[in-house]
């Protein structure tokens, strides 16, 4: 039994919906940087045997266990920032764009000074921050 008061000074607050081409390419990234960020962790955790299996394999390139788990455990932080980026593209912030590109940035520029990484992959990474870059205006 309540009274609902309209006044026309107040204007609705318009709500930004997000593009459904933005939902399909944010769940596609969802799925790339959960399941990276999930190898990068399991691979942190098993540094020590990936270290020797190395070492057995490749001698002359000798890699010690600090190495390989900083790698690894970089990869992982910068997949989870990532992925926290997109959660806030999928909410339509602008800082999201932000914490997507930073990752995807210093990922594809570690790939460009590793020759054994083929570019396609690091094609991806470039290729996620020209999407969402597309969308930047309509973040808010």
């Amino acid at each position: 039994m309540g009274l609902i008061r309209h006044t026309e000074n107040k204007k609705p607050d318009i709500c930004k919906s997000r593009p459904i081409i933005l939902s399909i390419f944010c769940l596609f990234g969802f799925t790339y940087f959960t399941l990276f960020a999930f190898l990068f962790i399991l691979a942190t955790f098993c540094s020590g045997w990936i270290t020797e299996v190395t070492n057995k394999y490749m001698p002359a390139e000798a890699v010690t266990k600090a190495q390989v788990f900083l790698v690894f455990f970089t990869g992982a932080l910068l997949h989870i920032i990532a992925f926290a980026g997109l959660i806030l593209i999928w909410n339509m912030k602008k800082m999201g764009y932000f914490l997507l590109g930073i990752p995807c940035l210093l990922i594809a520029s570690y790939h460009l000074c590793q020759s054994q990484i083929p570019v396609s992959i690091t094609v991806i990474y470039i290729i996620f921050i020209i999407i969402f870059g597309f969308f930047y205006r309509r973040l808010k």
